[in-house]
């Protein structure tokens, strides 16, 4: 969800402002759920989400593949994409059934949902972490303002 709630958030609002031509996805699929090296654990429905997100700001898209060291977490992943790239980007409905054949859960199983329910309770941790990042950007791009947040003070112990 955390992938999720950064695309929906940051990346998203940027890439739309930005309008580009054409998007070129670099697919590592090291962060997978299940490789050993990455430990972020994306899995198929959040790699097959970002994908159809990227596909609605731009239609022409490509997806190259770039590795990943689980050969079972690659084949699950680039097969989501994959097929995730069959569907049209306007057609919800077809998303909505891959993502069934996927697995997702049945009260989140819809682009938009999904999308709805990464902002709802996102890791504080990464929270912060997009703040710092907005931070440093929000100069070149200022639609990612909203995003900082002042920190909570920890209480010295004096």
């Amino acid at each position: 969800m955390d992938y999720i709630y950064v695309c929906e958030q940051f990346l998203f609002p940027i890439i739309r402002e930005f309008k580009p031509d054409l998007i070129i996805i670099s697919a590592g699929f090291d962060s997978a759920k299940g490789d050993p090296l990455g430990g972020v654990a994306v899995s198929p429905i959040g790699y097959s989400w970002i994908t159809h997100g990227l596909r609605k700001i731009q239609k022409c898209t490509s997806v190259v593949l770039e590795g990943g060291y689980s050969l079972e977490a690659l084949a699950r992943s680039s097969e989501a994409v994959f097929q995730t790239l069959k569907i049209h980007p306007e057609d919800d409905e077809s998303f909505n059934e891959h993502l069934e054949k996927l697995g997702c859960p049945e009260e989140v199983k819809s682009y938009e949902l999904l999308g709805k329910e990464s902002l709802m309770n996102p890791r504080y941790s990464f929270k912060c972490k997009i703040s710092d990042i907005a931070k440093l950007i929000k100069k070149t791009w200022p639609i990612v303002e909203d995003l900082i947040f002042e920190k909570p003070r920890r209480k010295s112990s004096a």
